[in-house]
Protein backbone atom coordinates (compact mmCIF):
# COMPACT_ATOMS: atom_id res chain seq x y z
CA UNK A 1 0.00 0.00 0.00
CA UNK A 2 2.92 2.10 0.61
CA UNK A 3 4.71 1.75 -2.37
CA UNK A 4 1.69 2.38 -3.93
CA UNK A 5 0.98 5.72 -2.09
CA UNK A 6 4.44 6.69 -3.11
CA UNK A 7 3.96 5.83 -6.99
CA UNK A 8 0.78 8.05 -6.58
CA UNK A 9 2.69 10.75 -5.51
CA UNK A 10 5.47 10.88 -7.45
CA UNK A 11 2.85 10.59 -10.75
CA UNK A 12 0.62 13.40 -9.24
CA UNK A 13 4.53 15.71 -8.66
CA UNK A 14 5.16 14.82 -12.48
CA UNK A 15 1.55 15.77 -13.57
CA UNK A 16 2.08 18.92 -12.27
CA UNK A 17 5.92 19.60 -13.12
CA UNK A 18 4.55 18.96 -16.77
CA UNK A 19 1.17 21.05 -16.59
CA UNK A 20 3.56 24.00 -14.97
CA UNK A 21 6.29 23.57 -17.77
CA UNK A 22 4.33 25.22 -20.39
CA UNK A 23 3.57 27.99 -18.13
CA UNK A 24 6.91 28.81 -17.20
CA UNK A 25 7.99 28.61 -20.72
CA UNK A 26 5.20 31.34 -21.77
CA UNK A 27 6.86 33.27 -18.75
CA UNK A 28 10.11 33.01 -19.26
CA UNK A 29 9.86 34.25 -22.54
CA UNK A 30 7.28 36.92 -22.57
CA UNK A 31 9.89 39.27 -23.47
CA UNK A 32 11.36 37.80 -26.30
CA UNK A 33 9.64 39.25 -29.35
CA UNK A 34 10.76 42.86 -27.86
CA UNK A 35 13.09 43.68 -30.41
CA UNK A 36 11.43 41.65 -33.27
CA UNK A 37 8.40 43.82 -33.08
CA UNK A 38 10.56 47.01 -33.24
CA UNK A 39 12.78 45.88 -36.18
CA UNK A 40 15.63 45.62 -34.47
CA UNK A 41 18.48 43.28 -35.02
CA UNK A 42 19.39 40.94 -31.92
CA UNK A 43 20.63 37.22 -30.53
CA UNK A 44 18.14 35.07 -30.54
CA UNK A 45 17.63 33.99 -26.68
CA UNK A 46 17.56 31.02 -24.55
CA UNK A 47 14.49 30.36 -22.87
CA UNK A 48 14.53 31.34 -19.16
CA UNK A 49 18.05 32.47 -19.73
CA UNK A 50 18.25 34.65 -22.57
CA UNK A 51 21.95 35.41 -23.73
CA UNK A 52 23.54 34.64 -20.05
CA UNK A 53 23.21 30.78 -20.35
CA UNK A 54 27.22 30.89 -20.20
CA UNK A 55 27.62 32.95 -17.39
CA UNK A 56 25.02 30.73 -15.16
CA UNK A 57 27.54 27.88 -16.30
CA UNK A 58 30.78 29.47 -15.98
CA UNK A 59 31.69 28.69 -18.79
CA UNK A 60 32.11 32.40 -20.42
CA UNK A 61 32.81 35.67 -19.11
CA UNK A 62 30.92 38.71 -18.86
CA UNK A 63 33.57 40.17 -20.98
CA UNK A 64 33.50 37.27 -23.69
CA UNK A 65 29.42 37.07 -23.63
CA UNK A 66 29.62 41.07 -24.31
CA UNK A 67 32.42 40.71 -26.90
CA UNK A 68 30.41 38.16 -28.47
CA UNK A 69 26.86 39.59 -28.99
CA UNK A 70 29.38 43.27 -30.49
CA UNK A 71 30.46 40.60 -33.09
CA UNK A 72 27.06 39.10 -33.98
CA UNK A 73 25.66 42.78 -34.36
CA UNK A 74 29.18 43.46 -37.32
CA UNK A 75 27.63 46.03 -39.54
CA UNK A 76 25.06 47.27 -37.23
CA UNK A 77 25.06 50.19 -35.04
CA UNK A 78 22.87 48.49 -31.90
CA UNK A 79 21.95 45.16 -31.33
CA UNK A 80 19.53 43.67 -29.10
CA UNK A 81 19.91 40.90 -26.82
CA UNK A 82 18.47 39.59 -23.42
CA UNK A 83 19.70 39.95 -19.87
CA UNK A 84 17.19 36.67 -18.91
CA UNK A 85 14.48 38.48 -19.82
CA UNK A 86 15.17 41.76 -19.44
CA UNK A 87 15.89 43.01 -23.16
CA UNK A 88 19.08 45.14 -23.64
CA UNK A 89 20.30 47.35 -26.23
CA UNK A 90 23.97 47.37 -26.92
CA UNK A 91 25.33 50.54 -28.44
CA UNK A 92 27.87 49.62 -31.57
CA UNK A 93 28.11 53.01 -33.46
CA UNK A 94 30.45 55.62 -31.61
CA UNK A 95 28.00 58.61 -32.78
CA UNK A 96 24.83 56.68 -31.25
CA UNK A 97 27.21 55.81 -27.74
CA UNK A 98 27.95 60.16 -27.62
CA UNK A 99 24.07 60.83 -27.94
CA UNK A 100 23.47 58.39 -24.94
CA UNK A 101 26.50 59.72 -22.67
CA UNK A 102 26.12 63.49 -23.77
CA UNK A 103 23.72 64.96 -26.07
CA UNK A 104 20.93 62.86 -24.36
CA UNK A 105 22.42 62.62 -21.40
CA UNK A 106 19.10 63.94 -19.17
CA UNK A 107 17.65 60.81 -20.65
CA UNK A 108 19.88 58.33 -19.42
CA UNK A 109 21.56 59.94 -16.55
CA UNK A 110 21.43 56.86 -14.20
CA UNK A 111 22.75 53.45 -14.74
CA UNK A 112 20.81 50.14 -14.03
CA UNK A 113 22.23 49.40 -10.36
CA UNK A 114 20.16 49.21 -7.82
CA UNK A 115 21.51 49.36 -3.88
CA UNK A 116 18.84 49.17 -1.03
CA UNK A 117 19.95 51.44 1.68
CA UNK A 118 18.22 49.51 4.42
CA UNK A 119 20.18 46.34 3.37
CA UNK A 120 23.83 48.16 2.97
CA UNK A 121 23.72 52.07 3.67
CA UNK A 122 27.21 52.38 2.54
CA UNK A 123 26.81 51.28 -0.87
CA UNK A 124 23.67 53.44 -1.31
CA UNK A 125 25.89 56.62 -0.70
CA UNK A 126 28.35 55.89 -3.50
CA UNK A 127 27.88 58.02 -5.99
CA UNK A 128 27.80 55.30 -8.81
CA UNK A 129 24.85 53.85 -7.22
CA UNK A 130 22.92 57.37 -6.59
CA UNK A 131 20.15 58.41 -9.12
CA UNK A 132 18.82 62.16 -10.60
CA UNK A 133 19.02 64.82 -7.93
CA UNK A 134 20.98 63.36 -5.12
CA UNK A 135 23.47 61.94 -7.45
CA UNK A 136 23.59 65.41 -8.93
CA UNK A 137 23.70 67.14 -5.61
CA UNK A 138 26.31 64.16 -4.12
CA UNK A 139 28.30 64.49 -7.47
CA UNK A 140 28.45 68.62 -7.21
CA UNK A 141 29.62 68.30 -3.98
CA UNK A 142 32.34 66.16 -4.43
CA UNK A 143 33.87 66.95 -7.59
CA UNK A 144 36.18 69.92 -6.16
CA UNK A 145 38.12 67.55 -3.96
CA UNK A 146 39.35 65.80 -7.21
CA UNK A 147 40.08 69.24 -9.11
CA UNK A 148 44.52 69.38 -10.42
CA UNK A 149 44.53 72.01 -7.61
CA UNK A 150 43.88 69.25 -5.14
CA UNK A 151 45.65 66.61 -6.85
CA UNK A 152 48.98 67.92 -7.03
CA UNK A 153 50.29 68.80 -3.61
CA UNK A 154 49.31 64.68 -2.66
CA UNK A 155 52.35 63.93 -5.22
CA UNK A 156 54.61 65.16 -1.81
CA UNK A 157 52.74 62.92 0.09
CA UNK A 158 52.67 59.81 -2.68
CA UNK A 159 56.73 60.22 -2.17
CA UNK A 160 56.86 57.92 1.18
CA UNK A 161 55.14 55.20 -0.80
CA UNK A 162 57.29 55.31 -3.58
CA UNK A 163 60.47 54.72 -1.84
CA UNK A 164 58.43 51.64 -0.26
CA UNK A 165 57.71 50.19 -3.70
CA UNK A 166 61.61 50.50 -4.65
CA UNK A 167 62.70 48.50 -1.21
CA UNK A 168 59.77 46.40 -1.43
CA UNK A 169 60.92 45.05 -5.35
CA UNK A 170 64.54 45.55 -4.17
CA UNK A 171 64.14 42.92 -1.29
CA UNK A 172 61.51 40.45 -3.15
CA UNK A 173 64.13 40.44 -6.01
CA UNK A 174 66.81 39.24 -3.38
CA UNK A 175 65.18 36.33 -2.55
CA UNK A 176 65.27 35.16 -5.65
CA UNK A 177 61.73 33.52 -6.27
CA UNK A 178 62.25 31.94 -9.96
CA UNK A 179 58.55 32.65 -10.39
CA UNK A 180 58.66 36.54 -9.96
CA UNK A 181 57.05 38.98 -8.36
CA UNK A 182 53.35 38.63 -9.23
CA UNK A 183 51.98 42.57 -10.45
CA UNK A 184 48.82 42.54 -9.30
CA UNK A 185 49.52 41.78 -5.89
CA UNK A 186 52.77 44.61 -6.27
CA UNK A 187 50.31 46.85 -8.05
CA UNK A 188 47.48 46.39 -5.19
CA UNK A 189 49.83 47.08 -2.10
CA UNK A 190 51.57 50.40 -4.35
CA UNK A 191 47.91 51.86 -4.42
CA UNK A 192 46.48 50.57 -1.24
CA UNK A 193 49.17 52.59 0.43
CA UNK A 194 48.46 55.50 -1.61
CA UNK A 195 45.07 55.75 -1.01
CA UNK A 196 45.25 55.18 2.64
CA UNK A 197 47.68 58.24 3.31
CA UNK A 198 46.08 60.51 0.10
CA UNK A 199 42.55 59.61 1.04
CA UNK A 200 42.54 58.79 5.23
CA UNK A 201 46.13 60.26 5.83
CA UNK A 202 47.00 56.93 7.31
CA UNK A 203 49.48 54.41 6.61
CA UNK A 204 48.80 51.20 4.59
CA UNK A 205 52.11 49.65 5.25
CA UNK A 206 51.61 47.18 2.46
CA UNK A 207 54.36 47.41 0.94
CA UNK A 208 55.91 46.76 4.54
CA UNK A 209 54.00 44.18 6.16
CA UNK A 210 52.79 40.85 4.33
CA UNK A 211 49.93 40.96 6.69
CA UNK A 212 48.95 44.97 6.80
CA UNK A 213 45.19 45.28 7.62
CA UNK A 214 44.06 47.25 5.22
CA UNK A 215 45.28 44.94 2.54
CA UNK A 216 44.32 42.23 4.02
CA UNK A 217 40.38 44.03 3.52
CA UNK A 218 41.08 44.50 -0.04
CA UNK A 219 41.86 41.11 -0.48
CA UNK A 220 38.79 39.79 0.97
CA UNK A 221 36.30 42.26 -0.63
CA UNK A 222 37.57 41.10 -3.79
CA UNK A 223 38.58 37.47 -3.63
CA UNK A 224 37.64 35.56 -6.64
CA UNK A 225 36.01 32.78 -4.88
CA UNK A 226 32.34 31.36 -6.18
CA UNK A 227 31.40 32.33 -2.24
CA UNK A 228 32.98 35.80 -2.23
CA UNK A 229 31.45 36.57 -5.69
CA UNK A 230 27.67 35.34 -4.22
CA UNK A 231 28.02 37.79 -1.16
CA UNK A 232 29.78 40.66 -3.55
CA UNK A 233 26.51 40.14 -5.62
CA UNK A 234 24.39 40.86 -2.39
CA UNK A 235 26.22 43.27 -1.02
CA UNK A 236 28.18 45.24 -2.65
CA UNK A 237 30.08 46.16 -0.05
CA UNK A 238 32.00 43.72 2.73
CA UNK A 239 30.62 44.83 6.29
CA UNK A 240 33.58 44.32 7.79
CA UNK A 241 35.26 47.05 5.71
CA UNK A 242 32.86 49.64 6.19
CA UNK A 243 33.74 48.78 10.34
CA UNK A 244 37.61 49.16 10.03
CA UNK A 245 37.12 52.47 8.06
CA UNK A 246 34.68 53.87 9.94
CA UNK A 247 36.67 52.98 13.45
CA UNK A 248 39.78 54.53 11.52
CA UNK A 249 38.65 57.71 10.23
CA UNK A 250 36.84 58.31 13.48
CA UNK A 251 40.40 58.01 15.50
CA UNK A 252 41.95 60.19 13.21
CA UNK A 253 39.56 62.67 12.65
CA UNK A 254 39.39 63.16 16.75
CA UNK A 255 43.04 63.10 16.80
CA UNK A 256 43.05 65.88 13.92
CA UNK A 257 40.47 67.87 15.89
CA UNK A 258 42.12 67.60 19.62
CA UNK A 259 45.78 68.40 17.88
CA UNK A 260 45.08 71.17 15.30
CA UNK A 261 46.06 69.05 12.76
CA UNK A 262 45.53 70.10 8.71
CA UNK A 263 46.54 67.46 6.07
CA UNK A 264 46.04 67.90 2.25
CA UNK A 265 44.13 64.84 2.04
CA UNK A 266 40.60 64.09 0.96
CA UNK A 267 39.05 62.57 4.36
CA UNK A 268 40.03 66.48 5.33
CA UNK A 269 38.13 67.53 2.98
CA UNK A 270 34.99 65.73 3.46
CA UNK A 271 35.42 67.14 6.95
CA UNK A 272 34.83 69.93 5.48
CA UNK A 273 31.59 69.55 3.50
CA UNK A 274 30.27 67.62 7.26
CA UNK A 275 31.09 70.61 9.06
CA UNK A 276 30.56 73.20 6.92
CA UNK A 277 28.44 72.08 3.76
CA UNK A 278 30.91 72.54 1.40
CA UNK A 279 35.01 72.20 0.78
CA UNK A 280 36.13 75.48 1.49
CA UNK A 281 37.45 77.00 -1.50
CA UNK A 282 33.86 75.95 -3.01
CA UNK A 283 30.34 77.26 -2.78
CA UNK A 284 28.68 73.92 -3.74
CA UNK A 285 25.71 72.84 -0.47
CA UNK A 286 24.34 69.63 -1.24
CA UNK A 287 20.23 70.35 -1.75
CA UNK A 288 18.06 67.97 -3.54
CA UNK A 289 14.81 69.29 -3.81
CA UNK A 290 15.89 72.73 -2.67
CA UNK A 291 16.00 70.96 1.28
CA UNK A 292 19.44 70.85 2.29
CA UNK A 293 20.52 67.65 3.45
CA UNK A 294 22.78 66.43 6.30
CA UNK A 295 25.80 65.00 5.73
CA UNK A 296 26.94 62.59 8.38
CA UNK A 297 30.07 60.58 9.70
CA UNK A 298 27.94 57.76 7.75
CA UNK A 299 28.92 59.71 4.26
CA UNK A 300 32.15 60.32 5.22
CA UNK A 301 32.76 56.54 5.66
CA UNK A 302 30.78 55.72 2.43
CA UNK A 303 32.82 57.90 0.27
CA UNK A 304 35.97 57.14 1.04
CA UNK A 305 34.97 53.86 1.13
CA UNK A 306 34.52 54.17 -2.50
CA UNK A 307 37.28 56.10 -2.69
CA UNK A 308 39.13 53.16 -1.51
CA UNK A 309 37.71 50.55 -3.86
CA UNK A 310 37.81 52.76 -6.91
CA UNK A 311 41.43 54.06 -5.88
CA UNK A 312 43.07 50.66 -5.25
CA UNK A 313 41.48 48.08 -7.56
CA UNK A 314 40.53 49.78 -10.88
CA UNK A 315 44.22 51.89 -10.64
CA UNK A 316 46.39 48.14 -9.43
CA UNK A 317 44.38 46.39 -12.57
CA UNK A 318 45.27 48.82 -14.85
CA UNK A 319 49.10 49.43 -13.16
CA UNK A 320 49.49 46.01 -13.06
CA UNK A 321 48.79 45.33 -17.09
CA UNK A 322 50.59 48.63 -17.60
CA UNK A 323 53.22 46.62 -16.15
CA UNK A 324 52.75 43.48 -18.33
CA UNK A 325 52.60 45.04 -21.48
CA UNK A 326 56.59 46.37 -20.91
CA UNK A 327 57.65 43.33 -19.81
CA UNK A 328 56.29 41.90 -23.08
CA UNK A 329 57.63 44.91 -25.61
CA UNK A 330 61.03 45.74 -24.56
CA UNK A 331 61.18 48.02 -27.01
CA UNK A 332 58.65 50.16 -25.85
CA UNK A 333 60.14 50.14 -22.17
CA UNK A 334 63.10 51.58 -23.39
CA UNK A 335 62.24 54.40 -24.79
CA UNK A 336 59.82 55.19 -22.00
CA UNK A 337 62.95 54.32 -19.52
CA UNK A 338 64.42 57.75 -21.73
CA UNK A 339 62.11 59.83 -21.58
CA UNK A 340 61.46 59.45 -17.66
CA UNK A 341 65.02 59.43 -16.82
CA UNK A 342 65.42 63.09 -19.08
CA UNK A 343 62.24 64.58 -17.40
CA UNK A 344 63.37 63.48 -14.05
CA UNK A 345 67.06 64.65 -14.44
CA UNK A 346 65.19 68.26 -15.56
CA UNK A 347 63.48 68.80 -12.25
CA UNK A 348 66.12 67.28 -10.20
CA UNK A 349 65.17 63.86 -9.87
CA UNK A 350 61.68 64.46 -8.05
CA UNK A 351 58.91 62.81 -9.66
CA UNK A 352 56.47 66.12 -8.79
CA UNK A 353 53.07 66.38 -11.06
CA UNK A 354 54.92 69.20 -13.30
CA UNK A 355 57.23 66.26 -14.23
CA UNK A 356 54.42 63.52 -14.28
CA UNK A 357 52.45 66.12 -17.11
CA UNK A 358 55.62 66.36 -19.49
CA UNK A 359 56.17 62.43 -19.69
CA UNK A 360 54.20 62.31 -23.10
CA UNK A 361 55.34 58.89 -23.82
CA UNK A 362 54.40 57.51 -20.46
CA UNK A 363 50.40 58.95 -21.21
CA UNK A 364 50.55 57.35 -24.57
CA UNK A 365 51.76 53.74 -22.99
CA UNK A 366 49.44 53.73 -20.57
CA UNK A 367 46.50 54.88 -22.81
CA UNK A 368 47.19 51.96 -24.91
CA UNK A 369 47.44 49.80 -21.93
CA UNK A 370 43.94 51.25 -21.05
CA UNK A 371 42.77 49.81 -24.55
CA UNK A 372 43.48 46.49 -24.57
CA UNK A 373 43.03 45.75 -20.77
CA UNK A 374 40.27 48.02 -19.65
CA UNK A 375 38.95 47.77 -16.34
CA UNK A 376 35.35 48.11 -17.02
CA UNK A 377 34.38 45.55 -19.93
CA UNK A 378 31.59 47.52 -20.57
CA UNK A 379 28.95 49.97 -18.95
CA UNK A 380 25.53 50.98 -18.81
CA UNK A 381 22.39 53.49 -18.50
CA UNK A 382 19.19 53.42 -18.31
CA UNK A 383 16.31 55.12 -19.57
CA UNK A 384 14.75 57.65 -17.58
CA UNK A 385 12.23 58.82 -20.03
CA UNK A 386 11.14 57.82 -23.34
CA UNK A 387 14.24 59.12 -26.08
CA UNK A 388 14.77 58.57 -29.86
CA UNK A 389 17.86 58.13 -31.06
CA UNK A 390 19.21 58.85 -34.53
CA UNK A 391 20.68 55.79 -36.16
CA UNK A 392 23.95 56.19 -39.08
CA UNK A 393 22.11 54.87 -41.27
CA UNK A 394 18.90 57.43 -41.03
CA UNK A 395 16.99 55.52 -39.12
CA UNK A 396 15.49 55.92 -35.62
CA UNK A 397 15.02 54.15 -32.67
CA UNK A 398 13.30 54.65 -29.57
CA UNK A 399 14.37 53.87 -26.29
CA UNK A 400 11.52 53.40 -23.46
CA UNK A 401 10.95 54.71 -20.29
CA UNK A 402 13.12 52.08 -17.83
CA UNK A 403 15.07 49.91 -20.80
CA UNK A 404 18.96 49.68 -20.47
CA UNK A 405 21.06 50.67 -23.39
CA UNK A 406 24.64 48.92 -22.84
CA UNK A 407 28.13 50.47 -23.95
CA UNK A 408 30.64 47.57 -24.57
CA UNK A 409 33.96 49.09 -23.77
CA UNK A 410 36.30 46.58 -24.39
CA UNK A 411 34.29 45.27 -27.28
CA UNK A 412 34.81 48.31 -29.25
CA UNK A 413 38.53 48.60 -28.34
CA UNK A 414 39.28 44.92 -29.98
CA UNK A 415 37.78 46.61 -33.25
CA UNK A 416 39.68 46.50 -35.45
CA UNK A 417 37.75 48.79 -37.80
CA UNK A 418 38.86 51.70 -35.13
CA UNK A 419 42.07 50.36 -33.55
CA UNK A 420 43.82 48.00 -36.47
CA UNK A 421 45.72 45.37 -35.53
CA UNK A 422 43.83 45.80 -31.58
CA UNK A 423 45.96 42.86 -30.40
CA UNK A 424 49.08 44.66 -31.00
CA UNK A 425 50.45 47.21 -28.25
CA UNK A 426 51.43 50.16 -30.47
CA UNK A 427 51.50 53.32 -27.77
CA UNK A 428 51.76 55.13 -30.62
CA UNK A 429 47.95 54.81 -31.43
CA UNK A 430 47.51 57.82 -28.98
CA UNK A 431 50.56 60.35 -30.23
CA UNK A 432 49.29 63.40 -31.31
CA UNK A 433 49.57 62.56 -34.94
CA UNK A 434 47.45 59.98 -35.20
CA UNK A 435 44.97 60.06 -31.58
CA UNK A 436 43.02 62.41 -34.13
CA UNK A 437 41.82 59.68 -35.73
CA UNK A 438 40.44 57.72 -33.10
CA UNK A 439 37.07 58.41 -32.72
CA UNK A 440 36.23 59.69 -29.16
CA UNK A 441 33.72 57.17 -27.81
CA UNK A 442 35.95 54.14 -29.27
CA UNK A 443 38.21 54.85 -26.18
CA UNK A 444 36.03 54.91 -23.03
CA UNK A 445 37.95 53.17 -20.06
CA UNK A 446 36.65 54.43 -17.27
CA UNK A 447 33.25 55.86 -19.17
CA UNK A 448 33.06 59.02 -20.05
CA UNK A 449 30.15 61.89 -20.21
CA UNK A 450 29.03 63.35 -16.89
CA UNK A 451 28.97 60.34 -14.90
CA UNK A 452 32.55 59.71 -15.86
CA UNK A 453 34.53 58.77 -13.00
CA UNK A 454 35.02 61.76 -10.57
CA UNK A 455 38.45 60.21 -8.97
CA UNK A 456 39.80 59.55 -12.68
CA UNK A 457 42.55 62.28 -12.76
CA UNK A 458 43.45 61.07 -9.30
CA UNK A 459 43.69 57.28 -10.50
CA UNK A 460 45.51 57.95 -13.56
CA UNK A 461 48.21 60.21 -11.32
CA UNK A 462 48.91 57.43 -9.19
CA UNK A 463 49.33 54.95 -11.96
CA UNK A 464 51.62 56.94 -13.95
CA UNK A 465 53.94 57.90 -10.33
CA UNK A 466 54.16 54.08 -10.03
CA UNK A 467 54.91 53.71 -13.44
CA UNK A 468 57.62 56.22 -13.42
CA UNK A 469 58.96 54.91 -10.18
CA UNK A 470 59.37 51.60 -11.43
CA UNK A 471 60.59 51.83 -14.56
CA UNK A 472 63.37 54.60 -13.08
CA UNK A 473 64.50 51.92 -11.10
CA UNK A 474 64.41 48.53 -12.59
CA UNK A 475 64.17 46.65 -16.00
CA UNK A 476 60.21 44.47 -15.94
CA UNK A 477 61.18 41.41 -17.72
CA UNK A 478 59.74 37.92 -18.55
CA UNK A 479 59.63 35.53 -15.78
CA UNK A 480 59.51 32.11 -16.32
CA UNK A 481 55.73 31.89 -15.40
CA UNK A 482 54.79 35.07 -16.86
CA UNK A 483 51.13 34.11 -18.96
CA UNK A 484 51.54 34.43 -22.35
CA UNK A 485 48.43 34.21 -24.00
CA UNK A 486 46.82 35.38 -21.43
CA UNK A 487 44.09 33.99 -19.92
CA UNK A 488 41.84 36.18 -17.53
CA UNK A 489 39.96 34.43 -14.15
CA UNK A 490 36.20 34.46 -15.11
CA UNK A 491 35.02 34.70 -12.02
CA UNK A 492 36.67 37.94 -11.16
CA UNK A 493 34.74 40.88 -11.10
CA UNK A 494 37.52 43.12 -12.59
CA UNK A 495 39.98 41.48 -15.52
CA UNK A 496 42.61 39.47 -13.56
CA UNK A 497 45.10 37.24 -15.17
CA UNK A 498 44.35 33.69 -13.82
CA UNK A 499 46.89 32.32 -12.19
CA UNK A 500 48.75 35.62 -11.90
CA UNK A 501 50.83 38.33 -13.65
CA UNK A 502 54.27 36.82 -13.00
CA UNK A 503 57.13 39.06 -13.80
CA UNK A 504 60.99 39.76 -13.27
CA UNK A 505 62.29 43.00 -11.82
CA UNK A 506 66.14 43.51 -12.19
CA UNK A 507 67.72 46.41 -10.86
CA UNK A 508 69.52 49.19 -13.20
CA UNK A 509 72.90 48.93 -13.14
CA UNK A 510 73.27 52.04 -14.95
CA UNK A 511 72.21 54.56 -11.89
CA UNK A 512 74.60 56.76 -10.32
Amino acid sequence: MQAQGTGTMLTEVLFLVLAAAPLVYLYSTRTYGHWKKRKIPFVKPVPLFGNMLDVILVRRSLAEITEKIYRKGAGQPVIGFFQFQKPVLLLRDPEVIKAVMVKEFSSFHDNSFIVDETLDPLAARNPFFQKGEKWKAVRSLLTPAFTIGKIKPQLTLMEPVCKDLIDFIEKESFKGNPDGIEAKELAAKFTTDIVATCAFGIEGNSLKYENAELRNKGRDLLSTSMWNKIKFMILFFLPSLGKFLKARIKETVSYREENNVIRNDYLNMLVQIKNKGRIDDDTSIIRVGGVNLEYTEEDITAHALTFFIDGFETSSVALSFALYELALNPEVQTKLRMEVDSVLKKHNGKLCYEAIQEMIYLDMVLSESLRIHPPAIATDRICNRTCELSLPNGDNVVIEKGFTVLIPIEALHKDPEHFPQPDKFNPERFSEEQKASIKRYTYIPFGEGPRQCLGIKFGLTQIKVGLATIVSQFEICRSPKTPVPLILDILSFFPIAKGGLWLDFVKRTDLR
